[in-house]
Parts: structure tokens; C-alpha cells; sequence
């Protein structure tokens, strides 16, 4: 065992290159590919994990809602027969860093629509399983609580913020308010970068933010020790679910109250995260089914967000080879976000507005992802086909110019706009949604909620199709909604009581956590 335990640990870097190959073309939707490099490599090299992965891999875009479950059976099956699996490799990496082993997430089972509880639960008992070193308690939340309490009454808190988004994209723009407004007379706030963060100037920005910024080491085993040293009152992950190393931390108890949020927004699985951070704005009624921790609602988005301004453009539609005549829709979202239940919702806009086009923007994926949208379209829409216009990715500032050349703005169905949606209405956009069974889909809706609108909120999936074609042919109606927009954004972009309501919150659960 030792041996074969010294082997996987020097293939790690083999390992993560293999890795990295395969979920390039799983990006790329070609799942078939990752699937027979991976196992090509197994025969190469005889190591387990690659077999692990292969059997892990979740594809950006299904085909059909059975294609869905059919995935989601095969995974809960992985994860109920790990055990078999330690056994018949007989695996023993159980004193080796996990995040050598571990490269893979379940990101793209948020997309399909469905709830992910139980299969995020079950994944976080795979991991303990595989890796039971992750399972750690920091000492001083094993100490007696009544001599913490007495020790904090007249201290200050701690909180640490965990993320791999310090940076200038959607979870780093949602949360950089938090660590620059937090009454740092009450709270230190400690950032802790894991070691592959990027940094940009947004990164260097959180810097100056906190009272003491810590480089995570690669070792998850000495980043739990570490971070145990400082005695944290509280951790915050605002994005769970993204990054394999930070999941695997996140596994330990390092503080006394453990909380995520909405920067991939779908419950953890994991044991030791205490609370989901949401909104009564963004959750269905029956919303605690669909976590793990405990749901806390705040009466405002947990985020601080700084949008992006368009500036004065003289570009017009047929700058992005677009038609001058006819109703334009869009929808600027990435691909593995179109849902096969959109297919129809476009084609029924399609049908009724009979001159109008739609556009879709690639976002930020591999061609062949949207080339795979395409191909499904064709088939499942192909008498309103051509008259949806696929665009190359944009850059932020020409997706702002083409946003104030369409009519309308379409939100996702099951996961819909976040960033999106509130740069298109700091830019005073009209977006249609329909708000979905899950947090995710709701977002643009509590947007509108916020501002005190419902104008463009569909109560199904008819009522969509009816109010996207109504506005996006009544000029009075939608510079009406555009001006009601204006009015009202500042609600949004500047949540007055969010500090105050956030830092009660940890002060509430630290008690509870204490008492």
C-alpha cells in the first residue's frame, strides 16, 4: 500500500495535466472525448483517479430532461459505491493533500434544472469518504463554550473571507462592498487567497480592503492548520461549489460559524457549512428543502454589487451585422445556460412576433458548446431556426452597446441572469423573466421585486412569451418601463441596511454557535 501510495502521490502533476485536457473538451461538450482520453490515459499509466474522473464528468449541455436524470442516476451510483472502489484499487492517499487527487466539480448540475441537494450531499459524503483527513476541528472550537463566551464579550470578532474570485468577475464584483463597508471597529476581517487565484487589479483591491490578506499554501492539510492558528469567530465561502480545492477545505470546522452564499448559487452538501446566506426576495416558499444549511434570508441580496457603465455610442445594428427592421431579442448568457425547455419559449417569441429575430451571444465558451446549442435547436425548432442570430463573444463594453440596440432582453429559464441582470438594469434594460422553482432562476425577478415592478415577471411559460412580444412592440410601454428602471435601480446598487443586516446575522449565529 505504501508504494502504491508514494506512486499516485508523485503522478499528481501527470494526473492534473490528464485532468485538465479532459475538461477542455468537456467545455467544449464533447463528453465522448473526455471520456476516452481518460480512460486512454488509465491504460497508460494505471492510476485509479483517472478512472474516478472519467466516471464524474457532468456535461455542460444535455439533450433532454431524461438525458438529465439519466446522468444524475449514474453519479449518485458513483458516489454510493465509493467504498468499492477504495477497495478494489485498494486506495490509501488517506495521509496525502486531497487537493492532489481532487480537480473535479459538479458546476454543471446547477443548469439542468433540477435540485441538487441530495446529489451535493452524497458527493460531500464521497469526499469524506475518499479522503477522511479532510474531517478536522480547529482546538478552540472544541473548547468549553462558556470560557469563549466570556473571552469575546468585550473582543473583537473575526471573520475570514475564502474565495478564488477576489477578482474581476461575477463572484468578485458581487462581493467586493462586503469586506470594504463591514464596521472594522467590530470585525477583523482576515482574506485567505487559495494558491491558484489570478490576480488582477481587483484582486489588489481586496487587498487594501481587509485588516490581513493570507496566501493559502497548496497542502489543504496545512492550509486547515493554519488557518485553526487563527482562532476565526467566523468563515465565509461566497462561492461554494466552484473551486475543488476550497470545497475540500471547506469540509474541516475552522470556525465557529461557517456560511456561503449565492456566488454559484446552490447549496454545499457539506456538513460543516451552518448557513446558506439568501434573500426573502430571491426564495420560493418551500426553499429550505433545497439546502443543506440552514437558509437565513435577509430582506436584501447578501451583495455589494459594482456594475458596468456604457458610455456615449454612436454604433448602430448593423455594426453587429444585425437587421435595421424588426423586433430584436437577445439573451447574453453562456451557453450551457440555454435549457432545452428555452428552445420553445424562443420559438413561440419567433412565431408570434413574425418579423423579429432573437440573438444569442456566446459568452465566454468554446464555439463547439454553442455549436452543440445549435445542433439541438435545429432539431428541436427548425421552422424558426433561421431567424435566431448566434453572435461570438463580446467583451463587456460592446455587450452594453449591443444591449441598447435590441428591444428587449430575455432571462434564461432554471438559471437565470445575476451579473447580467443587474449591468443590464444599472443600463436601464428591460428583461423578461419568469421566476423559477429555484433561487437561481429567481434572481432578475427579486431584482424587479426590489425595485417595486412586475411588469416584465411572467407567471408562466405562455405569459413569458405574450409580455416579451408586448413590450418589444410598444415603444410607450417599454420607455415607460426603462424610465421606471431609472427611478428605481438605486435600490438595487445600493442596498441601504445590508452591512448592519449581514453583520447581525454573524453576531446572532455566533451567539447560537456559542450558547
Amino acid at each position: 500500500m505504501q508504494n502504491l501510495r508514494s506512486d499516485y502521490s508523485r503522478s499528481s502533476q501527470q494526473r492534473r495535466e490528464y485532468f485538465k485536457i479532459a475538461q477542455e473538451q468537456l467545455k467544449s461538450g464533447d463528453l465522448s472525448s473526455s471520456k476516452i482520453d481518460l480512460e486512454r490515459a488509465y491504460n497508460q499509466t494505471k492510476d485509479p483517479f483517472l478512472l474516478l474522473y472519467q466516471s464524474l464528468l457532468v456535461p455542460p449541455t444535455v439533450a433532454s430532461l431524461d438525458h438529465a436524470d439519466e446522468l444524475r442516476e449514474k453519479l449518485a451510483t458513483v458516489f454510493t459505491n465509493i467504498e468499492r472502489f477504495i477497495a478494489d484499487f485498494d486506495i490509501n492517499c488517506f495521509s496525502d493533500n486531497p487537493a492532489d487527487y481532487i480537480y473535479h466539480n459538479l458546476f454543471y448540475l446547477a443548469y439542468q434544472g433540477k435540485n441538487d441537494r441530495d446529489l451535493q450531499a452524497a458527493h460531500s459524503q464521497f469526499l469524506y469518504t475518499l479522503f477522511p483527513q479532510i474531517h478536522y476541528t480547529a482546538d478552540h472550537c472544541k473548547t468549553n463554550t462558556e470560557t469563549i463566551i466570556n473571552s469575546k464579550i468585550t473582543t473583537k470578532k473575526s471573520l475570514a473571507i475564502c474565495s478564488n474570485n477576489f477578482r474581476n468577475n461575477t463572484a468578485g464584483k458581487f462581493f467586493i462592498g462586503l469586506p470594504e463597508k463591514i464596521d472594522k471597529e467590530s470585525w477583523d476581517v482576515t482574506l485567505l487567497l487559495p494558491p491558484h487565484l489570478k490576480n488582477d487589479k481587483y484582486t489588489e483591491r481586496y487587498k487594501t480592503l481587509a485588516c490581513d490578506v493570507i496566501w493559502l499554501p497548496e497542502n489543504i492539510i496545512d492550509a486547515q492548520k493554519l488557518i485553526a492558528k487563527l482562532e476565526l469567530d467566523c468563515i465565509f465561502y461566497p462561492e461554494l461549489t466552484l473551486t475543488p480545492y476550497i470545497q475540500l477545505l471547506a469540509h474541516a470546522r475552522l470556525a465557529h460559524v461557517q456560511f456561503t452564499t449565492w456566488g454559484h448559487p446552490v447549496t454545499s452538501g457539506i456538513p460543516t457549512i451552518d448557513y446558506y446566506l439568501s434573500s426573502t426576495l430571491m426564495e420560493p416558499h418551500n426553499a429550505q428543502a433545497h439546502y443543506t444549511e440552514k437558509l437565513i434570508c435577509l430582506s436584501h441580496f447578501p451583495t455589494w454589487y459594482e456594475p458596468s457603465y456604457l458610455q456615449q455610442s454612436t454604433l448602430n445594428r448593423s455594426h453587429f451585422k444585425l437587421p435595421e427592421h424588426g423586433a430584436l431579442y437577445c439573451c447574453g448568457h453562456q451557453a450551457f445556460k440555454f435549457h432545452p425547455d428555452f428552445d420553445e419559449i424562443l420559438a413561440n417569441i419567433l412565431r408570434k412576433d413574425t418579423s423579429s429575430h432573437i440573438v444569442l451571444i456566446n459568452a465566454w465558451n468554446p464555439d463547439s458548446l454553442m455549436d452543440a446549442v445549435k445542433a439541438r435547436m435545429q432539431k428541436t425548432i427548425p421552422d424558426v431556426f433561421p431567424r435566431i442570430i448566434f453572435l461570438n463573444r463580446l467583451n463587456i463594453l460592446e455587450y452594453l452597446v449591443l444591449s441598447k440596440l435590441v428591444d428587449v432582453h430575455l432571462d434564461p429559464l432554471h438559471f437565470g441572469g445575476g451579473r447580467t441582470s443587474f449591468d443590464l438594469f444599472a443600463n436601464e434594460k428591460v428583461i423578461v423573466t419568469w421566476p423559477g422553482e429555484f433561487q437561481r432562476g429567481r434572481v432578475t425577478s427579486a431584482c424587479y421585486a426590489l425595485m417595486g415592478m412586475n411588469e416584465a415577471v411572467a407567471n408562466n411559460w405562455d405569459d413569458y412569451v405574450d409580455i416579451a412580444v408586448n413590450i418589444a412592440n410598444n415603444h410607450e410601454l417599454r420607455e415607460a418601463l426603462e424610465s421606471s428602471i431609472a427611478r428605481n435601480k438605486h435600490k438595487l446598487l445600493a442596498p441601504q441596511g445590508l452591512i448592519k443586516e449581514f453583520e447581525n446575522f454573524m453576531h446572532q449565529a455566533l451567539s447560537d454557535a456559542l450558547r
